[in-house]
C-alpha cells in the first residue's frame, strides 16, 4: 500500500503546473517591461508585488489574480487589456 502512495505522489509531484495562458501573459508582462526599460525589482516595487512573484508571474509559474494583474498593468503605464490580449 505505501508503495502505490509513494507512486501516486511522484506522479502528482512530476505534473508540470505550468498553464500556457500563464505562459502567455508572463511574456507580455516581460515585453512590457523591458519596453519600459525596467528591471523586475523596480517593476515590484511599483506594483508593490514581491519581486520573486513577479519573476514567476513572467516565468509562467504562477497564475496571478485579476488585482495583481492590475497592479502591474498600472505600473507599466498599460491597461489590463493590453496584458491579456493574446489570450
Amino acid at each position: 500500500m505505501l508503495c502505490l502512495v509513494r507512486r501516486l505522489l511522484v506522479c502528482v509531484i512530476s505534473v508540470p503546473r505550468s498553464r500556457p495562458y500563464q505562459k502567455t501573459i508572463g511574456e507580455t508582462i516581460r515585453k512590457h517591461r523591458r519596453i519600459a526599460k525596467i528591471s523586475q525589482e523596480k517593476l515590484a516595487e511599483k506594483a508593490e508585488l514581491h519581486p520573486v512573484y513577479l519573476g514567476q508571474l513572467e516565468r509562467g509559474e504562477q497564475t496571478a489574480s485579476v488585482y495583481a494583474l492590475l497592479r502591474v498593468a498600472k505600473a507599466l503605464g498599460v491597461r489590463l487589456r493590453d496584458l491579456v490580449a493574446d489570450l
